[in-house]
């Protein structure tokens, strides 16, 4: 197994509004350099510049850290200034002679760029920083960590600046609470995918006709007229169809029109696989829309791993990946949430159990989202599994989601 191999993951940066809109991804990277110079090196040269930054967060922002020395020898002029938000670490803000400091990235104002001032305290300094604060659009703050008084005086001290504050690591809703009550506009974390059971909640009556196209869809044998007509009596299932099969992800000649032209130039597991991502979407509710690209990731990733690994799993893997937070969406236990839900019995068992292969792939796709690396590593070599190839998995999985997802709304700020 090669010694460079470069791990990334995406966390999500969410506004505490109601449609909980995306600002846009912090990039988080690992490798097996030694020092943190060699791996910041390695995240402009190999990762972004050879991947490319469109592939990763598509029309989002990426907030990527940069230490002191990559601020000051201008590496981040390689990247586009539009895509791009400079998180300034301690070692720029807090550590080094701010007369030194603002030049620098009044220069990066000028070109463009945004910045934001990471690990921020409200501790601070803020005399000092002023003249800073004003060149920035964001500064993060692990809000846990302040005391409430600190908290309530959030906006006035950093209103005159005009910044915005992201709170990070959020990882529940009654942290997401906190951040909202305290005028925060933003959170970072995923706080939206952990389960909230309310007992006695039923399905939705809109959210019916998503269950009704799954089961019409995974049957052995699919009636395309039933299928066609679940479609055609629900406007947003038409409207998600006819985007994804004139979408890039399908790559079609010539624009489809109608729901009965669509099916018919679908394979039966394309068909499939946009029933069960259509399915999930629907699901979601008021939940962020995060939730369900969170999903098809997963979904994609698990399906590309079982694809070359474990081949007779692919399609279950797929719907393991897909379905692996319907608990979170429906907010029921999953033995209850799944009750409805066509799938082979493998897949329900990977589920409910977490345990078999299936389970571990999809276990692996979580710990590949979250960064979490000592568990990708352990996956890896019980399995014998290169991990440059999870890489190009996983910016596939982030980039083919976008065909469910094109024209969303982003955040202007």
């Amino acid at each position: 197994m090669r010694t460079d191999t470069v791990k990334l993951s995406r966390s999500p940066i969410l506004g505490t509004n109601r449609g909980h809109t995306l600002l846009g991804y912090e990039l988080c990277f690992a490798g097996d350099q030694t020092t943190s110079d060699n791996v910041a090196n390695e995240v402009i040269s190999r990762s972004l510049l050879t991947l490319g930054l469109g592939r990763i967060v598509g029309d989002a922002r990426a907030f990527i850290r940069f230490e002191k020395e990559m601020v000051f020898d201008k590496s981040v002029l390689l990247l586009p200034a539009e895509s791009v938000v400079m998180q300034l670490g301690p070692d720029c803000w807090r550590d080094t002679d701010i007369k030194e400091l603002l030049p620098v990235c009044r220069d990066y104002r000028r070109d463009g760029y945004r910045m934001a001032l990471d690990e921020f305290t409200l501790d601070t300094d803020i005399e000092r920083l002023g003249p800073l604060l004003d060149l920035v659009s964001f500064v993060k703050m692990h809000l846990a960590e302040e005391t409430e008084e600190h908290r309530e005086q959030i906006a006035k001290i950093l209103g005159p600046h005009f910044v915005h504050v992201i709170a990070t690591q959020v990882n529940d809703e009654t942290e997401r609470d906190i951040a909202r009550s305290a005028g925060v506009q933003y959170v970072q974390g995923y706080y939206f995918a952990k389960p909230s059971i309310v007992q006695g909640r039923d399905l939705p009556g809109f959210k019916v006709s998503y269950m009704s196209l799954l089961r019409a869809s995974q049957n052995d044998e699919i009636d395309f007229r039933e299928l066609a007509d679940i479609i055609k009596h629900d406007v947003a299932l038409s409207y998600k169809l006819l985007r994804y099969v004139n979408s890039s992800a399908v790559g079609l000649r010539g624009e489809v029109e109608s729901v009965t032209q669509a099916l018919a130039l679908m394979g039966i597991n394309q068909i499939r696989r946009w029933a069960i991502a259509a399915t999930v979407t629907g699901l979601v509710g008021d939940r962020p829309d995060e939730l369900a690209r969170l999903c098809v990731v997963r979904a994609r990733f698990c399906e590309a791993v079982a694809d070359r690994k474990r081949p007779t799993m692919s399609h279950d893997s797929f719907t393991v990946g897909m379905f692996s937070l319907l608990d979170v969406m429906l907010g029921q236990p999953m033995e209850e949430a799944l009750i409805d839900v066509p799938m082979s019995e493998r897949a329900r068992t990977a589920l409910l159990t977490g345990e078999g292969p299936m389970a571990e792939i999809n276990r692996l796709a979580i710990a590949y989202e979250q960064g979490e690396w000592e568990i990708v590593e352990r996956i890896c070599n019980q399995n014998g599994w290169d991990q440059d190839e999870l890489l190009a998995d996983y910016i596939d999985a982030l980039e083919w989601s976008r065909g469910f997802f094109s024209g969303g709304e982003q955040d202007p700020a």
